[in-house]
């Protein structure tokens, strides 16, 4: 009669979720350090290289462009793109940790997108 329980113990356990990763977010000086003077790879796209001194050149569907970045105490990403925002700066992305991975979340529509990846340098022409 054991063997049964023991054997319904052993499924209900591979029944129940998984634990949830922690998310972990970064702060502003995580975040400047992680991008500053590197290259964001944005999916298949694009990337963005964050110049330490605040410039941006990025490329985005094979076209080059310009901008410049900056990131708040609290460790939000802005970026003033005029191609794409306007004159303003967009500060509008939080980035986290989760089971060792980098996230960026878009905070206007609080989409998470896993980032590919960081070189040193610029990493494009």
């Amino acid at each position: 009669m054991t063997r049964p329980l023991a054997i319904a113990a052993a499924l209900a356990a591979l029944a129940l979720p998984a634990a949830a990763q922690e998310r972990t977010p970064l702060t502003g000086a995580e975040l400047t350090a992680l991008l500053s003077g590197n290259t964001e790879t944005w999916a298949t796209l694009g990337a963005g290289y964050y110049d330490p001194g605040g410039a941006m050149a990025y490329v985005w569907e094979g076209k080059p462009g310009a901008g410049e970045w900056s990131v708040t105490e609290e460790g939000i990403l802005c970026l003033r793109i005029t191609a794409w925002y306007g004159p303003d700066f967009n500060c509008g992305w939080t980035y986290f940790r989760e089971g060792g991975e980098i996230y960026s979340l878009n905070l206007k529509t609080d989409k998470a997108t896993r980032m590919p990846g960081y070189a040193p340098g610029k990493t494009f022409e």
